[in-house]
């Protein structure tokens, strides 16, 4: 049983790693495709993970914009009127 259970936990920090890479990636084509240097507020943006490092920590600092699961995924963007241009990419 133990066995199972390392093996399974391990395969759960696995997937999340690659989930979070594939986040980053889409956000960051996202930053660069719509302007992000030139946005009103652009804070904590590239510097990081998205989510912050860790969502338990006072001074986690998530992309401006951006609200995070307890999974540190990306759940929602709000990013009205921040002067976002150009076309969303495929990703």
């Amino acid at each position: 049983v133990i066995l199972v259970t390392l093996v399974l936990s391990t395969h759960h920090v696995v997937t999340q790693r690659v989930d979070q890479a594939i986040q980053y990636k889409a956000l960051e084509e996202f930053y660069h495709a719509t302007g992000g240097p030139t946005w009103k507020n652009n804070s904590g943006w590239l510097d990081g993970p998205p989510c912050g490092k860790d969502w338990r920590q006072i001074d986690n600092r998530v992309w401006h914009g951006l609200i995070c699961n307890l999974e540190n995924g990306v759940t929602n963007m709000n990013l009205i009127n921040n002067g976002l241009k150009g076309a969303l990419p495929d990703s």
